[in-house]
Order: structure tokens, then C-alpha cells, then sequence
């Protein structure tokens, strides 16, 4: 005898249930994509920044060996004052000129190396820090903490806060 009731027969309940499970793992699927979209948005984001930050980096630092070959220039000029006592320029008007024009072209190398980041450091009466410094001997300094500089041999350099020279 027919029944009249609206029930599935065991096939169509499998088949119901098979499409369900069908919908769920697909479900699944679009939730895996949607975290995964979630993921690669954040790892571009994260590359973006990298790749700022690199190109900030190399736009900064790409003068640097330049730089640093150039350090010799202002070395020289400082050299060059030094060897001159000011009691020599009393009697020697010619030599006066010249030590204005070497302390002019100090400034303006100066203020080149300046455009560019480069800067000398003010060490003395620091404390040593071996990323900024070099130490030829340590003497203990009467008057002073340990570990203070108290005299420079060889002026250091930074570009961009990044150590150029140690001093």
C-alpha cells in the first residue's frame, strides 16, 4: 500500500544529506578563502612598508661610500689649520689670507657634507660606545668618569644617525 505522507524515501535522505555535506565543505572552502584573502592583504601590506623602507634606506645611505672616501677632504683641511700657530699669521699677511680661505673652504665642505646627512660627531668628554668609537689606549683621566673620551685622534662621522667613521 502507497503512504501519503511526505517523507523521503532512503535515497533522497541520502542524497539530501550528501548535498549537505556538499554545501558545508563548501562553505568551508569560501571561509578558508576568505582568511587567506585576509592573510595575503596583510603580508602586501607588510611587503609595501618593507619595500618604503628600503627604498627610504637606499635613497639615505646610497652617498655613503662616496662619503666616507670624501672624509678625507675635511681631514685634510682640519690637518692643514692645525699646522699653523696663530702668532705665525701676526707677522705674514699672505699666510693670514691663505688660513681664511682654508677656514672658509672648511665651511663649505662642511655644509656639503651636511646636505647630504653627513655630520661629524662631538665625542670628547663622551662615554666610549665601541658603535660609535674606536679606542686607541684607555687611561684612567683624573677629574673624569671612567670610560670618557678626552681626546680624539681622528674625528668620527655619521650619516643619517647611522655611524659612518668611528671616532
Amino acid at each position: 500500500a502507497a503512504s501519503s505522507s511526505s517523507s523521503c524515501s532512503d535515497e533522497e535522505e541520502a542524497a539530501c544529506e550528501e548535498h549537505r555535506n556538499k554545501i558545508n565543505r563548501l562553505y568551508e572552502q569560501i571561509e578558508a578563502v576568505i582568511a587567506r584573502r585576509v592573510d595575503v592583504k596583510q603580508e602586501a601590506h607588510q611587503a609595501a612598508k618593507r619595500h618604503h623602507i628600503e627604498l627610504d634606506n637606499a635613497s639615505k645611505y646610497s652617498t655613503a661610500k662616496l662619503a666616507k672616501a670624501f672624509l678625507q677632504v675635511p681631514d685634510n683641511l682640519q690637518r692643514a689649520a692645525d699646522s699653523v700657530k696663530v702668532q705665525d699669521f701676526e707677522g705674514d699677511k699672505d699666510l693670514r689670507q691663505l688660513n681664511e680661505g682654508l677656514l672658509q673652504m672648511q665651511k663649505v665642505v662642511d655644509g656639503s657634507l651636511r646636505k647630504f646627512g653627513v655630520a661629524m660627531m662631538e665625542v670628547e668628554d663622551q662615554p666610549f660606545d665601541p658603535q660609535k668609537h674606536e679606542a686607541m689606549f684607555a687611561v684612567p683621566m683624573p677629574g673624569k668618569p671612567p670610560n670618557t673620551i678626552f681626546h680624539v685622534l681622528e674625528p668620527g662621522y655619521t650619516i643619517h644617525e647611522r655611524t659612518l667613521r668611528a671616532a
